[in-house]
């Protein structure tokens, strides 16, 4: 069903595909479309997860991490898919996605501190999902010529450094 529903985003974008649509080209009913995601969103979210959870944590990692190098990667090599998800009604789920990857990792990295205002954590990770996003849809577009490694690099310091701003150092 994932490539189906690739190859519709690219061909009409992901606001003019539905279910019926991606089930009747993955040669599936919708029933079992179902079985496995809740809608259009889930199947997206399932799709970026994993690749997101990367981002999110290495981009906040101490080091460098030779995984993030390899999704960027694959987000260079998909880049045609890469850009209709960072465009458009996919961006609000892409976003929505990494901004909890993030929360999630600031959480580990950056605990809040006793007395300290909770919804500091959420405002920054939505900051940062937002920030890497435009970053990669320039990248993937064409917009900005950067090789992979200075992508990694670039996210990862400038992550890092909103986060120290706002937190203070990482535990």
């Amino acid at each position: 069903m994932t490539s189906a529903f690739n190859r519709l985003i690219l061909e009409r974008g992901y606001e003019a595909i539905s279910v019926a649509d991606v089930a009747e080209l993955a040669n599936v009913g919708r029933s079992t479309f179902y079985e496995h995601f809740s809608g259009l969103d889930d199947l997206l979210a399932q799709s970026l997860s994993g690749h997101l959870a990367v981002l999110a944590g290495a981009s906040l990692g101490p080091e460098p991490d030779p995984m993030m190098t390899r999704v960027l990667r694959h987000f260079w090599e998909q880049r045609k898919v890469a850009g209709a998800l960072l465009g458009g009604g996919a961006q609000r789920v892409v976003c929505a996605l990494l901004s909890k990857q993030f929360e999630a990792a600031l959480e580990t990295q950056w605990p809040i501190r006793p007395g300290g205002p909770a919804y500091r954590r959420k405002l920054v990770a939505i900051q940062l999902a937002a920030g890497q996003l435009a970053v990669l849809g320039a990248w993937v577009s064409g917009r900005l010529s950067a090789s992979t490694e200075e992508i990694a690099e670039t996210l990862r310091t400038s992550c890092r450094a909103a986060a120290a701003a706002t937190f203070g150092s990482a535990a």
